[in-house]
């Protein structure tokens, strides 16, 4: 007699919800997450990954001259039953076009692999309606990633004591999974390539900076990346400048105190030209150091650990 076996499947994991670019949170209604709502979907294409290496042969072994990672658009079809499977497309397609503004949102399809949830950020570039067979309206939706697929996401807060000087790093992992971290203003780049950060200074602030530095077998090396504002910006207590390489903006943050209103300037010509405008990590280990003045001013660290 044969066995059924029954596993894994990737299918009845899939979600998608979206992310608010500037603070890279997920929107929510009524506290949970909002997601677009449907039936069935069928199993997509495009979740591995495909590179581009130029090489040149030689006799023996062949030399090994560029290596880029390519994104592979993801397709699926997505159905709805029922009566109202039509009004449940219409629900769907508003959802899409709600958080279609790449200036604004960012998108994620996401999935589980060996029980880790894995995202990666995309733009709907065709929704096409197939039409009713039977109790069933299906509709065939294509995605263009924007980043790699990624399992963990982690915000780092490093504040500093004013009795002694000394910088204390705080974790606030939002991990998705497992994935391993070492200290908070410590950066573990696993993957083949830099990734982004963003960077959010907390005031007060003299002068702000912030710096990443190389780390070999734990030891401090040299400074590889530097973002520093010119001398007429700092930052008062409660006030915060955004460096989020993410999205390529820079924008300072400061709250009326009366009003409650919250002001956002742009700050991406107030930034130093001699170095660097937004930080990205290197593969390896790497450290971030931050112009700390007292106890109430920090730096926090958003980075996520991207995979193939």
């Amino acid at each position: 007699m044969d066995l059924l076996l029954i596993g894994d499947n990737i299918v009845n994991s899939i979600e998608f919800d979206a992310l608010d670019l500037s603070t890279r949170n997920a929107f929510t209604s009524n506290g949970e997450t909002t997601h677009p709502v449907f039936d069935f979907i069928s199993v997509p294409s495009g979740l591995g990954f495909s590179q581009d290496v130029n090489i040149v042969q030689g006799d023996t072994i062949d030399y090994v001259l560029d290596q880029v990672i390519k994104k592979k658009n993801i397709k699926l079809t997505v159905y709805f039953k029922g009566t109202r499977a039509y009004a449940k497309y219409k629900d769907l397609s508003t959802w899409f076009g709600r958080y279609n503004d790449l200036n604004k949102y960012r998108i994620r399809f996401s999935y589980l692999l060996n029980e880790v949830r894995r995202y990666v950020e995309v733009c709907l570039i065709d929704l096409e309606i197939k039409g009713r067979d039977g109790n069933f309206v299906s509709a065939e939706l294509t995605l263009q990633p924007l980043s790699p697929f990624y399992e963990d996401v982690y915000t780092s807060i490093i504040v500093t004591d004013s009795e002694n000087g000394k910088i204390y790093p705080y974790r606030y992992p939002y991990n998705y999974g497992g994935g391993a971290y070492v200290d908070a203003n410590t950066i573990n780049n696993d993957f083949i390539k830099e990734i982004p950060l963003m960077i959010t200074l907390n005031g007060p602030m003299a002068t702000p900076y912030v710096n990443i530095l190389e780390m070999v077998d734990g030891v401090l090396g040299e400074t590889y990346g530097r973002v520093q504002f010119n001398d007429s910006v700092s930052l008062k207590k409660g006030e915060q400048i955004v460096i989020d390489a993410f999205s390529n903006r820079i924008y300072k943050l400061s709250k009326n105190s009366g009003t409650g209103v919250t002001t956002q300037e742009d700050l991406f010509d107030a930034v130093n030209k001699n170095y660097q405008a937004f930080l990205y990590a290197k593969p390896g280990m790497s450290r971030i150091a931050s112009s700390l003045d007292d106890a109430s001013s920090s730096c926090e660290v958003y980075s996520v650990r991207y995979v193939l």
